[in-house]
Parts: C-alpha cells; structure tokens; sequence
C-alpha cells in the first residue's frame, strides 16, 4: 500500500525530530533536553514537534523505538541465518553486541527508560515500546524452546527460569560493556572484543547439548 505524500511528508517531518532530539538526549540526557532546543535543532517550531509529540517523554520514547527497530533488524537476520535453536541464540546475543558497539550511546538511553515518571497512559509511544520489549524476550525464549525440541540445546534446560537467567545475564552485561566496559578493560589490560567472546563461549558451553 503506497502512502500519499501527507504521510510521506509527516514521516520525513518524525524522522528529523527524532534524529535531532537523539543526538541532544546523547549529549545532555533526557533530564537536561528541552522541548525548545529539540526545536531549534531540527529546524521546526516548538509547536511543529508537539503536533508529532505531544511531550518530551513521548518523544524520547520515540527514539528509543526507532533504536529498538534498528535491533530487531539485525536479531531479526540473526535468527534468519540460523539452523537450529542453539545457533539462533547464539546469533541474538551477537546481534545484540552489534548493536551496543554501533550505537552505544544510543543502547544507554534504552538503559533510562525506567526512570521516565510520567504516567505510561499518557504517552503513546509507550505501548509500542513496551510491545517492542516483549517482542525481545519472546524472541529469546522461543529460540530456546526450538533449541530443546530440536536437541541442539540441553535437553535439561530449566524452563522459563534458565531463559530468564540467560536473558538478564546477556543483557545486563551488555549493558556494564556499554556503560563501563573500558574502563575495566583498560584498567586490566583485557581487549573488550575478547571479554564478549569469553562471556558469550560461556554461555554457549553452558546450554549446548552434549554429542
């Protein structure tokens, strides 16, 4: 179905907002970032950016989105590529480790997003973003259910609390890698790239099935 060129002109117009209101969240914070300079920046009116947001949070959610697509992209290939649970789980976590090495700054403001106070019935892009986050998840455990039926994965795997398990452990150390990962490294001497590979090797020995 082709957009008529309203729809076409109102995406370009969200497309700008987003992207000058991403680079001033990455700078000064979400906290610190005002509606007048997110104007400013993308060259529109303050009343312009509240006709396609209707408050900062909804926008800021809207970059967090627009970086969560971005994701799914490359988890999306990953589980694409892979022939069996255990390699699609193995692919996630890589997919994930992309996307932090690309976009750091943009994996910490993902970090923020449950310091955001205003009422989650008053901002729309809430909902998509929270769909978006159950999508993960649901990605993550349907590939190790796929890995159990089809033996690549230990068949004693404890479900859903290993799922749990592995998922916090991924992404709460990605987000130690994204937050203050060289800081450690540097501190240790210990290449960044080789601490993923130790930590993902780990994880792999830990739930493939035996042969």
């Amino acid at each position: 179905m082709s957009l008529s060129r309203k729809e076409r002109e109102r995406l370009v117009r969200e497309a700008e907002i987003i992207a000058a209101a991403e680079k001033l969240f990455i700078v000064k914070g979400f906290d610190n970032t005002t509606m007048d300079e997110i104007a400013k920046a993308a060259e529109f009116t303050k009343r312009t950016v509240y006709q396609y947001f209707i408050s900062k949070e909804n926008l800021f959610y809207g970059v967090i989105i627009n970086g969560l697509k971005r994701l799914f992209s490359y988890i999306d290939n990953a589980i694409a590529s892979g022939k069996t649970g255990f390699e699609k789980v193995h692919g996630i976590r890589w997919a994930l480790n992309r996307f932090v090495k690309e976009s750091p700054d943009i994996y910490r403001l993902m970090n923020y997003t449950q310091y955001i106070k205003s009422d989650p019935e008053t901002i729309p892009n809430h909902q998509e973003l929270m769909k978006l986050n159950s999508r993960l998840f649901s990605l993550f455990h349907q590939v190790f259910d796929e890995g159990v039926a089809d033996g690549s994965i230990r068949s004693d795997f404890k479900m859903p609390l290993g799922v749990f398990s592995l998922f916090f452990m991924t992404t709460g150390f990605m987000n130690r890698i994204s937050e203050a990962g060289n800081i450690y490294t540097e501190r240790f001497d210990i290449d960044i790239d080789k601490l993923v590979q130790f930590t993902f090797d780990m994880m792999d020995d830990f739930i493939k099935a035996a042969h």
